[in-house]
């Protein structure tokens, strides 16, 4: 006899398949808040905005490809507002509560992510290939006083550290 192939319910495969791509750009949009945390993204456009590509790149010292690129990824996911009009790009009042304001107790910077597996080579970086405690190390030289580990998953640490 030839094995069939189990009866899919439709319903559930979408509701898994929502899932998985939520899941995905969950994870790609991660990295891309702590870009925005690093390099002082959020809160130039909390303090200054709004602002275009240029503008916000200009007052930043980076690229305006790249802002480019990470406002395009930011307005997609509802971080931030878009203007069509004016090419203004916004954060508005409650992402900047968790996003730029490191003083509200919602703030989600001071977490970051790293490869969980000994087989990516980062070189110099921090990742598990330097060990917890290392990490620990670094995190406290920096000026952090608390640290911890918010989450694991079979691809990424997440760590939390605040002032």
């Amino acid at each position: 006899m030839t094995p069939t192939a189990p009866a899919l319910d439709q319903q559930r495969l979408e509701a898994f398949v929502g899932k998985a791509i939520g899941d995905i750009g969950a994870a790609m949009s991660a990295a891309l808040v702590v870009i925005g945390d690093k390099l002082g993204l959020y809160k130039t456009l909390d303090r200054d905005g709004p602002l275009t590509s240029a503008e916000l790149a200009d007052r930043t010292g980076t690229h305006e490809r790249y802002v480019r690129e990470w406002l395009a990824n930011q307005s997609a996911g509802g971080y931030l507002e878009y203007d069509p009009k004016t090419a203004k790009y916004r954060l508005p009042p409650e992402q900047a509560f968790m996003l730029a304001d490191d003083s509200s107790a919602l703030c989600v910077q001071g977490l970051f992510c790293t490869p969980a597996s000994l087989s990516q080579e980062v070189r110099l970086g921090l990742g598990a290939q330097c060990g917890e405690q290392r990490m620990r190390e670094v995190a406290t030289e920096a000026g952090f006083t608390r640290f911890r580990r918010a989450a694991e998953t079979p691809f990424n640490l997440v760590y939390e550290l605040r002032k």
